[in-house]
Parts: structure tokens; C-alpha cells; sequence
């Protein structure tokens, strides 16, 4: 598994992810993200959203994370995989990025979709 920048992803990449991410937690939480997650595509045009696509051995999307730095907070938008592996090594990368260094603190809101995802974050 590869792990690229999702800011230098066409937008024909990136929003089936955000459109899975919209699905799952209107299933889950009955909440329609669509308008938060349109802002945060035309932020991740201009390059002001940090994020990562995981990339499986045919280059396919197979997971992917977003996150800001806010008052010295690192929060995490959305981080989501096929795989414990997957979300494993986007965490890492997340918690390894300039943004992750500057922080104090982490701060997440993300639907416990898997016991992968709490293992995870614990």
C-alpha cells in the first residue's frame, strides 16, 4: 500500500470518498455532511486541507484521511479504510505530518464504523 497527498488527486478521485464518507454517516448518525463536505473538497482544491489517500497495489483508493491544525489541535475530519493495516498507516501518517508536530492536543469526531477504528485511535 502507497500513501499519496489528496491534494494532488483529481477531484473524479476524491469524491467517491467523500461521497462514501456522506453515505456512512447519514446511515449511521441520520446527519447529511454534504454541505461541510462540499467546503472541504473546495478547500482541498486550494490546498489549504491536509489529507492523505491510501493507494492499494493496483493504485486504487482503498482508504483515506483528512485533517487541519486549529489552536494547536490537530483534528481529524475523517480517516476511514478497508483495512486495521490501512487505518494503522494513515493514522501514523496523519500523526506524523508538520501539522501533527505543532499540535497539543488531537481532536476527532468520526462514527466507530469498526473496532479497527477504535484500536486505532486508542
Amino acid at each position: 500500500m502507497t500513501v499519496t497527498d489528496w491534494r494532488d488527486a483529481p477531484s473524479d478521485v476524491v469524491q467517491p470518498l467523500l461521497l462514501a464518507e456522506r453515505t456512512r454517516v447519514l446511515d449511521a448518525l441520520h446527519w447529511d455532511l454534504a454541505p461541510a463536505l462540499r467546503l472541504v473538497e473546495h478547500a482541498r482544491q486550494r490546498g489549504d486541507v491536509p489529507g492523505l489517500i491510501l493507494r492499494d497495489r493496483a493504485g486504487q483508493p482503498a482508504g483515506w484521511a483528512f485533517y487541519i491544525l486549529a489552536n494547536r489541535t490537530l483534528q481529524l475530519g475523517g480517516l476511514h479504510a478497508r483495512t486495521a493495516a490501512g487505518l494503522r498507516l494513515l493514522l501514523d501518517r496523519v500523526l506524523a505530518s508538520p501539522e501533527a508536530e505543532l499540535a497539543q492536543g488531537v481532536s476527532c469526531f468520526l462514527p466507530a464504523a469498526s473496532q479497527s477504528l477504535v484500536s486505532a485511535l486508542e
